[in-house]
């Protein structure tokens, strides 16, 4: 038997850190039967690219909010953004705060102090002169964390959550976080080349940071408990391989109070997103937010703006802190063999012509012979530089 049905996805992650929708969200035809067949069917490109609303109203602080268009799963370029918007925070008395296009696509406001319990909605209006509005929304107030924790087991390293509301106002949670770790590159380059010079290096550019935000959807509900307490949920994992345990590691979680609604919207996205791809999994389902074309109800329109303040907690694990044997892969230099040398007295390049193109080879350092430089071993940024895979700037919390 054949289940025909249509299918909301997300490409390119599925949620970005402090909003909803980040990427293009495309329509998706397939039929189910004994397994899953992809097909593509040609839509025209007006019936494909909606309006995509990503970001929350943030009633302690500033509120940032991107835009874009929506795109065929199939496409790989990227999402279309939405530029030159006129964007607002309104009160049921329309009184406004503007947002300000800080990139092209991104508008962001003035820090708010909203009132909880007040009535607030986000208003769009495009370049081409579409309309669009969030539902009038309650500010809620977001509960601090409590604690974060982690646990290590044969598989890696599980991050829990733990959150209270004694006025028992919250009921419906979300989280996100941002990973940030610290790595090094494949090789310690001790010298630099200009100005067809070898010099000992300045800068460093052996010790790298890299930063990342989670892309899975974690929610919970405290509604059919007494008391509104979560303990120990579930936020993160972390493999017991991945390089970002190799030196030190640190999780920024991020928690939002929703409202009920806003909690079936996510609820609605993570089914869509995560228990697909077997005929045993429950089909997908139809993902409505709370924002609308005024000018046309039947338009689609993608993403769920609240509006909520935001609370934070961060965690650090070391390496020695894990288990002495665990072993890590670091998947950015598993090609970094061993490295070139230029050996300079037997005339098959100059040091110009070994080390000019800076995107060829970088000198890691000197091989000397009866205090002479007989060579230099060098090997490209890939696996030199660590900047090509992060950055070199120390975190400021760090």
């Amino acid at each position: 038997m054949i289940f025909p049905f249509s299918l909301l996805r997300i490409a390119r992650g599925q949620t970005s850190r402090r909003g909803g929708l980040l990427g293009a969200v495309a329509l998706l035809l397939g039929l189910l039967s004994g397994c899953i067949e992809d097909y593509s069917p040609d839509v025209p490109r007006s019936k494909t690219q909606f309006l995509v609303v990503d970001g929350f109203i943030n009633t302690q602080g500033p509120t940032t909010i991107k835009l874009s268009r929506s795109t065929n799963l199939n496409q790989n370029t990227a999402p279309v953004v939405e530029t030159k918007a006129q964007v607002a925070i309104e009160d049921a008395t329309s009184v406004r705060a503007l947002l300000t296009e800080t990139a092209p696509g991104t508008y962001v406001s003035a820090s708010q102090q909203l009132v909880p319990g007040r009535n607030y909605r986000l208003t769009i209006k495009t370049s081409a002169g579409r309309t669009y509005a969030s539902a009038l929304t309650a500010a809620k107030v977001t509960p601090p964390i409590d604690k974060l924790s982690w646990k290590a087991d044969n598989a890696g390293v599980d991050i829990y959550v733990d959150t209270h509301d004694e006025s028992g106002q919250t009921g419906f949670y979300r989280w996100e976080y941002d990973e940030t770790w610290a790595f090094t590159s494949a090789f310690n380059s001790e010298l630099q080349y200009a100005n067809q010079v070898i010099s000992p290096r300045q800068e460093n550019i052996y010790s790298c940071w890299d930063t990342q935000s989670g892309g899975v959807i974690r929610i919970n509900s405290t509604t059919g408990l007494s008391q509104d307490v979560v303990r120990g949920f579930p936020m993160a994992q972390v493999p017991r391989n991945s390089i970002k345990l190799r030196l030190r590691y640190s999780i920024l979680a991020h928690q939002y109070a929703l409202s009920q609604e806003e909690y079936q919207y996510w609820e609605t996205l993570r089914k869509n997103t995560e228990t697909l791809g077997t005929p045993f999994d429950p089909l997908p389902s139809q993902v409505q937010g709370n924002v609308h074309c005024l000018q046309d109800a039947t338009e689609p329109v993608l993403g769920f703006v609240g509006v909520t303040s935001m609370t934070e907690k961060r965690l650090f694990i070391s390496r020695p802190e894990l288990p002495d044997e665990w072993r890590f892969l670091d998947t950015n230099y598993l090609a970094c063999t061993a490295p070139d040398t230029l050996w300079i007295f037997r005339g098959d390049y100059t040091i110009a012509e070994f080390f000019g193109n800076a995107s060829y080879r970088i000198p890691i350092a000197p091989l000397i012979h009866n205090g002479r430089v007989d060579a230099y071993t060098a090997y490209t940024p890939e696996c030199v530089d660590c900047r090509v895979h992060g950055t070199n700037v120390k975190p400021s919390f760090w």
